[in-house]
């Protein structure tokens, strides 16, 4: 066998291929679901049956959020280079930023700084902290709020359900949940959590360190443009909707 240059994956001498610890053809393929192999090839481990419910669900959340900034950059791409779809998916994969799909590495990065904080007896005072240190710096609290769903986010009251159902809802959940509380008390704004802040809580929870977390934005989304992309080449609705915008019928598209 040879030496492996990455513990992610190499090719034996005799053309095998290994992923982390496992063979794929013998161990994984017809073995492992999809999320099963994700989880795998990132964390180097089989998930457990729960481990694999909360993932699922979080790639599933963002696989589409209607027409975005992303799918447009999709379809205009393709409009102009048909013969190139994986230049259209990466048009689309590019509009992944701080504030669109990417908030979930914030919110991640908020939540380890202070969680070694909290006191499982009272997560409230650790909140009331965060908040107060955030707002005092001018910062904006990433993964509150959402310029579409001003109610609440029905996607991020999910996610947490099957966390806490799947025994996967730890300190960051429980932190960002009073960071909604301390926000309101201090600035007498009700943010409610948007998706991206609960994936970033969640996936932090199951053990996913937080530069990484902007990867399952793009895992999940990236189905979500290729069904984009196949309306695409069979309606060429891409056009209409650049004229909608033109006349003004905009949106705003934050922590999609």
């Amino acid at each position: 066998m040879s030496t492996p240059y990455s513990h992610v994956s190499s090719v034996t001498d005799d053309g095998r291929i290994r992923l982390r610890d496992r063979d794929l053809v013998s161990e994984v393929i017809g073995h492992l679901s999809f999320t099963e192999a994700i989880h795998l090839a990132i964390r180097g481990e089989t998930p457990s049956a729960s481990e694999v419910q909360v993932l699922d669900a979080v790639l599933v959340a963002l696989i589409d959020h209607g027409v975005t900034s992303s799918t447009l950059a999709a379809r205009m791409t393709y409009r102009a280079a048909p013969e190139a779809l994986q230049g259209a998916i990466a048009a689309g994969v590019l509009n992944s930023g701080g504030r669109v799909l990417g908030a979930m590495e914030g919110c991640a990065r908020l939540l380890e700084r202070w969680a070694p904080e909290v006191d499982p007896a009272d997560v409230t005072e650790v909140a009331a902290q965060l908040v107060a240190v955030e707002r005092s710096a001018g910062r904006r609290i990433p993964g509150l709020g959402h310029a579409m769903h001003e109610a609440g986010d029905l996607r991020a009251d999910r996610l947490f359900e099957v966390a806490r159902d799947a025994g996967h809802a730890g300190v960051h959940v429980d932190l960002l949940l009073a960071v909604v509380d301390a926000v309101e008390a201090q600035s007498g704004r009700a943010l409610p959590i948007n998706v991206t802040g609960a994936i970033g809580a969640v996936l932090v929870d199951l053990g996913y360190p937080a530069g990484l977390l902007r990867g399952f934005g793009i895992l999940s989304r990236v189905p979500g443009l290729i069904a984009h992309l196949g309306e695409e080449m069979e309606t060429g609705t891409g056009g209409r909707l650049i004229r909608h915008l033109q006349h003004g019928d905009v949106w705003s598209e934050l922590d999609a």
